[in-house]
């Protein structure tokens, strides 16, 4: 006599959808926090192969880049920055001859517009310029140059604990920051003896994001600025295109001052805080919860000190 075969009951069948969802659940944030994991390690070595490129720049030039050269005063126009001077020493040595930077102006390179000519080349995304974290688009089509998008970098050189500014100097009488007092700044190549703090204790490169929280941050450009200009009220154009400074608290998307001067900041997707280069070639993850001060000018804070290069503050651990 023939047996029957039992099969799943409908209860049963439930029972297991239920158990592999649940398993998902379970999965799903584990993928997802080392598919995070992996690109926090590729963002910090982006900035580690961009400290070996500063200090080989240091070797060859007995000093480090200038924060931007600036051949050009218009308000569309375009001028190299930091970014540009570093490409030989990052891989980038065709892209840089073909560029000829500084010996014809960011303007000239972008009319070039012929095939496989300088503008083509500048609208190609650099992956070592792309935290993988970060949503940008391959162009950054919010700081165009000269009316144009060039490719966009989540990186900005330090410029001051403060505001942005093109030239260096001390603080006021007071103790305000009211110059550069930090590693890159407008036609001024700094030295290793200019850091009074020591490179161990000065920020050289932080992140920047595109968006946080569905505000624009904006990013930054790989290859330079617009205009000569500190920065735009609107906040459009300016040293912001490739520095940054410690005017907004880090990753914030508000803030007390202007209504978006929170773009001139440094700031990630990564959750708890963004990565630095720091001027001595390491990189350290530093969170959003450190001691920084935005109520005063004056250098009183962890994270003001670690963008200036000779506040003589006594830093410690952070």
């Amino acid at each position: 006599m023939a047996t029957k075969k039992r099969g799943f009951t409908l209860i049963e069948l439930l029972v297991v959808i239920a158990i592999i969802a649940v398993l998902i659940a379970l999965l799903l944030p584990a993928v997802q926090q080392a598919r995070e994991a992996a690109r926090r390690s590729q963002c910090r070595n982006n900035l580690k192969q961009m400290g070996l490129a500063l200090h080989n720049y240091l070797d060859v030039c007995g000093s480090f880049p200038p924060g931007v050269i600036l051949q050009l005063t218009g308000a569309t126009d375009g001028n190299w920055g930091w970014g540009s001077y570093i490409l030989p020493y990052v891989d980038q040595g065709p892209l840089y001859n073909l560029l000829t930077v500084g010996n014809v102006t960011l303007n000239q390179a972008i009319a070039d517009t012929s095939a496989n000519g300088r503008l083509q080349a500048m609208q190609k995304v650099i992956p070592l310029f792309r935290c993988p974290s970060d949503t940008a688009p391959d162009l950054n089509t919010a700081h165009l140059i000269n009316g144009v998008a060039l490719a966009t970098s989540n990186y900005v050189g330090s410029n001051a604990s403060r505001s942005l500014r093109l030239n260096p100097g001390g603080p006021s009488s007071t103790g305000s920051i009211v110059a550069s007092n930090g590693m890159f700044h407008a036609n001024n190549c700094v030295r290793i003896s200019e850091f009074q703090d020591g490179t161990s204790n000065t920020i050289a490169i932080g992140e920047r994001a595109w968006e946080l929280r569905g505000a624009p941050v904006k990013a930054a450009v790989v290859f330079g600025m617009q205009s000569n200009l500190e920065v735009a009220a609107t906040n459009d154009r300016g040293l912001l295109q490739i520095l940054g400074c410690g005017y907004v608290l880090m990753n914030s998307s508000t803030s007390t001052s202007g209504a978006t001067d929170y773009q001139r900041n440094y700031s990630s997707r990564h959750v708890g805080g963004s990565h630095f280069l720091i001027a001595d070639g390491s990189v350290r993850f530093i969170s959003e919860n450190t001691d920084h001060n935005i109520a005063t000018a004056q250098c009183d804070s962890v994270m003001e000190a670690l963008m200036g290069k000779d506040d003589g503050r006594v830093i410690g651990d952070y």
